[in-house]
């Protein structure tokens, strides 16, 4: 096919759908996330209005950082359930909505019954066996005096609802961190009002058999060292685990994350001593760890704060009254949110 008569931008986006498509060479497969890729990668950090701003943009020191506005309907308590390909998952209310930003597509769909109220846990991902996009909504269900969980699965091309009940209870909660055709979560064990207890793990739902998995034991890690939080985000080909605790702050990193000893601590800071004062808080979330070594975290939802693991220093990107909880990043793309890796 002859792309010469659009824009270059325009051309490769087409281009790289049509071999996803044809031959199944996923230049942008999400298990292997790169932001030096030829996808322009974005981040949404804005939901309120929603609003994204260039990854490379973030990484220029020294210049001032703006924003773009996107083309959505401004939601009032939206949540960003994941993102994967270039859509993004929302979710507000009654309803969940499939966006490309690139495209402009929304696709609104209902919740269905029993999952309409507020959500324990979420994501989005693709399920490599089907070549589909999923939706995962998760709450909790107590009967008989025991908590277990049920999961109402969106299929992107069937477009239905299916759901899963009588599952193993799990303290999880929030967005899914998706890799390798699973959402990932950290199961922090707590029985409040006391501090967590040792038993915090890494646990994923594979997005084939939507079945809970242990992937690993942090303790593993640890020697069983007690932290306040206990966090994971998406790193550049795998996932990195967040740790804070008192007086420092570890940041591990793995490629093969099931494997115990794949992971690196990359980053350990102590807070003690001169530690920067920005981060003597609990309300940190980290974002994404960068193959370069840098770490991208949210203040306070309010400062976007990058750390150089070569230079170990911290600098300010930007800051926004309203940065969103759980931002994430996307890529530009033509992948419909109708018909997925169908014919866009």
């Amino acid at each position: 096919m002859n792309f010469s008569l659009v824009c270059k931008s325009w051309r490769g986006l087409i281009s790289q759908v049509y071999q996803i498509n044809g031959a199944r060479k996923q230049l942008y497969c999400p298990s292997s996330f790169s932001c030096s890729g030829r996808n322009k990668v974005r981040l949404l950090y804005s939901v309120k209005p929603p609003r994204s701003i260039e990854y490379a943009a973030l990484n220029k020191v020294g210049h001032s950082v703006h924003g773009n506005e996107l083309n959505f309907p401004e939601l009032q308590k939206v949540k960003i359930v994941g993102s994967c390909d270039g859509i993004i998952c929302l979710e507000e209310g009654i309803n969940v909505y499939l966006w490309n930003p690139t495209t402009t597509e929304i696709r609104t769909l209902m919740k269905p019954k029993g999952f309409q109220s507020m959500l324990m846990f979420y994501g989005f991902g693709l399920d490599p066996t089907l070549d589909d996009y999923k939706v995962i909504l998760g709450n909790s269900v107590e009967e008989g005096g025991m908590k277990t969980l049920k999961v109402a699965v969106f299929k992107l091309r069937e477009g239905i609802w299916s759901s899963k009940h009588g599952l193993d209870y799990m303290q999880v909660s929030g967005q899914g961190h998706y890799l390798d055709g699973a959402l990932h979560w950290t199961e922090m064990r707590r029985v409040w009002p006391h501090p967590p207890v040792p038993g915090t793990r890494i646990v994923s739902l594979c997005l084939t058999d939507e079945v809970f998995k242990e992937s690993l034991q942090v303790a593993d890690l640890t020697g069983g060292q007690i932290y306040i939080s206990e966090r994971i985000a998406r790193a550049e080909n795998g996932l990195v685990l967040y740790m804070y605790g008192l007086n420092s702050i570890k940041i591990w990193l793995s490629k093969t994350y099931k494997v115990k000893t794949s992971w690196m601590n990359v980053i350990h800071l102590d807070l003690k001593f001169g530690g920067p004062g920005a981060l003597r808080t609990t309300n940190i979330e980290p974002i994404f760890y960068s193959e370069d070594g840098k770490l991208f975290v949210s203040l306070d939802g309010k400062e976007l704060v990058v750390y150089d693991r070569e230079k170990k220093g911290f600098r300010t990107a930007f800051v926004c009254s309203g940065l969103a909880h759980e931002p994430v990043l996307y890529i530009d793309s033509l992948i419909s949110p109708f018909k997925g890796l169908g014919i866009c």
